[in-house]
This record gives structure tokens, sequence and C-alpha cells, in this order.
């Protein structure tokens, strides 16, 4: 599903490969590759934020997007480490899932300011093409936290299924449960005894009337 279409320009982030990371006790550490990545799936990158649970999860996301807080002015950063600790990441994350799904009439969204308010890099890049405008946003942390606050909050949900609770963007308003497998059966057998019940109350009915 796409972006809401009265926005008026595509949200992007300078996406850089890393080219290997690994745990390194409480943080993650890794080196940057030599080549930029294109965000083609906003909404599979919130998802994937938002559903990891673990430092092994953490480390996974990073290989796959690079690090959340870290702002590259250099494009050509091959070779450069970088590290950052995981609790930093998951207090972030914290934050956020506290606001998917949640509805708001009014975002106020400080331009050049990180989580932390402290000044970024960011900027506008203007087309002359009808819908090409871009922003630029200095780190990956923002994007996502801008895609949190535009996304449709009736369609972020959370599995209904007991002991799964994995966050996801419905591509359905009916949908309640995500992707997944055990999910998507659970609910097949949820809604089957939710048949027989109904209809056993119907087949008492009609044996009391002799029907």
């Amino acid at each position: 599903m796409d972006l809401d279409s009265k926005l008026l320009f595509q949200p992007s982030c300078h996406l850089v490969q890393v080219k290997a990371a690994r745990l390194d006790g409480d943080a993650v550490a890794g080196v940057f590759g030599d080549e930029g990545r294109q965000l083609t799936n906003p909404i599979l990158l919130c998802e994937s934020f938002l559903n990891c649970r673990s430092n092994e999860d953490v480390l996974r996301f990073t290989k796959r997007y690079g690090p959340l807080f870290l702002q590259l002015v250099d494009l050509s950063p091959m070779g450069l480490p970088f590290s950052f600790p995981v609790k930093e990441w998951l207090e972030f994350q914290y934050n956020l899932k506290s606001l998917w799904g949640a509805r708001t009439d009014s975002l106020s969204f400080p331009v050049g300011k990180d989580h932390n308010s402290e000044s970024l890099d960011e900027s506008f890049v203007l087309s002359r093409k009808k819908g090409s405008h871009e922003f630029v946003f200095g780190d990956l942390s923002r994007l996502i936290n801008f895609l949190v606050h535009v996304l449709p909050a009736d369609r972020q949900r959370a599995c209904a299924r007991p002991g799964c609770g994995t966050y996801f963007f419905a591509s359905d308003l009916k949908q309640t449960y995500c992707g997944d497998r055990v999910c998507k059966h659970w609910a097949e057998l949820r809604s089957k005894n939710a048949w027989w019940k109904r209809n056993a109350v119907k087949r008492r009915a009609l044996r009391k009337t002799g029907r």
C-alpha cells in the first residue's frame, strides 16, 4: 500500500550497505560497504524494525538496513567502522511501539533534530516533475519515526493471536492477524469453532420445535 496520497513528497534516507556487522557485548559493531541502497518498501522497513525482540534481531536489521543513529554526510563511507549500544536502539523502538496504531489529529515533526534534539542535516530535494519532490532524512531513525506517524493508523495492527503480538500493516481493514502460517491456522480454527457454536444453538432450537 502506498503512503497517503495527500503526501506531496517522497520520504527518503541515504541507506548505505553494511559490509559486516557483529554483536560486541551489548553493542553492534560493523563496517560500511561501498554501495548505497534504495529503500523500496517503507512498510516492510517499519514492520522489520518494530518486530525486533532480541540483540540478534537488531543485528539482522542492521545488516539489512544499516545503523539507526548515524548521519552520513560523506556518502562514500566504505570501510568506515560503526558501533552503537543495543539498549539505545531498543529504547527508541519502545517509544515508537507506543505510537503504532495511535490516532492523532495533528503531527508536529521538527525538522533538523535527531531523537536527542541535536542538530541533524536534512533537506528537501525539489524537482520540476510533478510528485517527484523528496525529503531526505538525516538518519534511518528519523525516517522510521516519520513513517510510523504518517501511515494510516487504522491499518497499524498487532497480531491478535495470544502469544504472537507481531506488528504489521493491514492490507485489509478486516485483518486482525499477521501473515504467519501459525497465526493464520489459529484464526481459521477460531472461526470454525465460532461457526459450530452458532449453528449448534440453531440445531438445538430446531430439535425442540420438531423440525
